[in-house]
Order: structure tokens, then C-alpha cells, then sequence
């Protein structure tokens, strides 16, 4: 059975994980459920909000709540926050590189392989080249990680706090939830032809 149909049933058995394209597949489909459990009859995207301050958490507190759901969720798999991949060899050098969820599952052949997220929250504007300049260029460097995903989490609300100046940036970034889905999907098309599977996930954080 492949791994796409294993995955329909809802098996993330550790074996069935051979390449690091199944790996991919394995966390974009634990990012839909995610996706889910943030609006299911019981919203988790609560989590994600400050209610009294009508605003989104930020982009740190927004990775560790993905993190604690995909380590509940992908069992046998090693999840880790804020991974140094490379330090800084020199005071006034090249900044080291410092990943946001890495994550590793050993094979078959007891081989590990590896996928850096890097998450970005829709105000970043820092979202439009970061499959590039952090996803390719310094964490999948190298042989560093053999896939990546670009993980942009799109926070939108009626409600949300004029004050809060992330709002309105946010529109400059990417207008609307489709042009940022279009723009990252062609992006990650672009890169994955360099020889390592590159995705994009845009998960809804919206509230009402």
C-alpha cells in the first residue's frame, strides 16, 4: 500500500516513511488535521488569540502550539524547537541558523531523514522570500535537511485590534489568504526542481 493511502486511513506508522518526500507528505497531512483541530466543534484557534487584547499571539507562541500538536499527533517521530543547525563561528561573522520545527524519523535502513518548517505569521514580510533566504539557503544547505516546508500561518479577524499595527501590515504582505497560497505554492514549485522536495502550507488562524 502507498503511503498516500496509508495516510487516508490515518496510519503514521514510522516504517512506512522511506524517503524524504514521504516524510513531506506525512507532515502536510498532519498540518490538515492540525488545520481541523483549530476549527472543529470545539476551536483550538482560541488558543491562538488574546481575547482581551483582540490580537494574535505571536510567531513564537504560535510554533510551540503547532509543535505540542504534531508530537501528539506523530508519534515515533522527533520533534524539536528552535534547533542551532550551524553557530556563529565569529563576533562579527555570518549569523548562525536556528530553525523553527525540525523535524527527523529514522528509515528502514536506519537512515535519518530530515524536514525543517519554517513558520511565518502573515505580517512577516519577511514570508515573501523565506523559501529562499532561510528555507533553501540555510537550513536545506548543505544536506543539511533533505525537505522543507514554508509554513505561513494566516491570522484574519473583524475583530482584531486596530492598535495592534500587525493588522494592517499584514495587507501589504499578501492581500488576501489566496494570492499568499498562489505566490508560496509557485515558490516552493520553483525550488523543489533543485533536487529537494520544497512545500508551502498556509493554515487558516482565522476568528470570528
Amino acid at each position: 500500500m502507498e503511503i498516500k493511502e496509508l495516510l487516508a486511513t490515518g496510519s503514521h506508522s514510522r516504517w512506512l516513511v522511506r524517503t524524504s518526500t514521504d516524510l513531506m507528505e506525512l507532515v502536510q497531512f498532519t498540518l490538515g488535521k492540525y488545520e481541523k483541530y483549530l476549527h472543529g466543534d470545539c476551536p483550538a484557534v482560541v488558543d491562538l488569540w488574546d481575547k482581551e487584547a483582540s490580537q494574535p499571539v505571536d510567531e513564537e507562541d504560535f510554533s510551540d502550539h503547532l509543535m505540542r500538536y504534531m508530537a501528539l499527533d506523530l508519534k515515533g517521530v522527533i520533534i524539536n524547537r528552535e534547533v542551532t543547525i550551524r553557530r556563529k563561528q565569529f563576533k562579527e561573522g555570518k549569523p548562525g541558523s536556528r530553525t523553527d520545527l525540525w523535524i527527523q524519523v529514522i528509515d528502514e535502513r536506519q537512515k535519518v531523514l530530515t524536514l525543517c518548517i519554517e513558520v511565518k505569521c502573515n505580517w512577516n514580510s519577511s514570508a515573501k522570500t523565506a523559501i529562499k533566504d532561510q528555507l533553501v539557503e540555510k537550513y536545506m544547505s548543505g544536506g543539511t535537511a533533505e525537505a522543507g516546508i514554508l509554513l505561513l500561518a494566516w491570522f484574519e479577524s473583524p475583530n482584531w485590534a486596530q492598535n495592534d499595527g500587525r493588522s494592517a501590515q499584514s495587507k501589504l504582505v499578501w492581500p488576501t489568504k489566496s494570492m499568499a497560497w498562489e505566490d508560496l505554492r509557485k515558490q516552493a514549485a520553483q525550488f523543489s526542481n533543485c533536487g529537494k522536495p520544497v512545500a508551502s502550507f498556509v493554515v487558516n488562524c482565522e476568528a470570528q
